[in-house]
C-alpha cells in the first residue's frame, strides 16, 4: 500500500485545461488609432518647423544681428568740399561703402561756370597789370 493515496488521485482528478493564449498585438480602437494618427500629424508638423528653421537660419538668420542696445564702430570719414556750390546729386546713401574715385557729390554747372568767367576775368586782369608795369619800366629805360 502506498502511504499517499490522495497525491495519486488528485493528479489523475485535475484535467489539465489548456487556456487560450492573449494574442501578441491586439486591434487597436477607433480611439487608439485616431490619437496615433494626430501624433504622427503633429510629429510631422514640428519636424517640418524645425527644417524650416534650420535652412532659414543657415541662409539668413545667421548673417544678420539684431539688438535694441549696441554700439557699433566703424570707420567715419567727414567729407569736406574744397568749393562750394548747389548740391544737384548725391552718389551715396547713409551707410552705404564707398570706394575711392566714386562720385559722391554733383554740383550746379552754373555755379563752377560763373566762378570761372570770374577767375577769367581776374587772370586777364592780372595780365594787364603785369604789361603795364612792363610798359613803365621799358618807358624808365627809355628815358635814361
Amino acid at each position: 500500500m502506498t502511504t499517499e493515496p490522495n497525491a495519486q488521485s488528485e493528479s489523475k482528478a485535475q484535467p489539465q485545461v489548456s487556456t487560450p493564449m492573449p494574442p501578441s498585438a491586439p486591434t487597436p480602437t477607433p480611439q487608439q488609432r485616431k490619437r496615433k494618427k494626430a501624433l504622427l500629424v503633429l510629429t510631422a508638423i514640428i519636424t517640418l518647423a524645425a527644417t524650416a528653421w534650420i535652412a532659414w537660419h543657415f541662409l539668413v538668420g545667421r548673417w544678420s544681428e539684431e539688438t535694441e542696445d549696441a554700439y557699433a564702430q566703424g570707420n567715419v570719414v567727414t567729407v569736406t568740399p574744397q568749393t562750394g556750390g548747389t548740391v544737384v546729386a548725391i552718389g551715396a546713401e547713409d551707410g552705404q561703402k564707398v570706394v575711392a574715385g566714386q562720385v559722391l557729390v554733383r554740383f550746379d554747372a552754373a555755379d563752377a561756370d560763373a566762378a570761372y568767367q570770374q577767375a577769367e576775368a581776374g587772370l586777364a586782369n592780372a595780365v594787364r597789370q603785369v604789361r603795364g608795369v612792363y610798359r613803365a619800366v621799358d618807358a624808365g629805360q627809355a628815358e635814361v
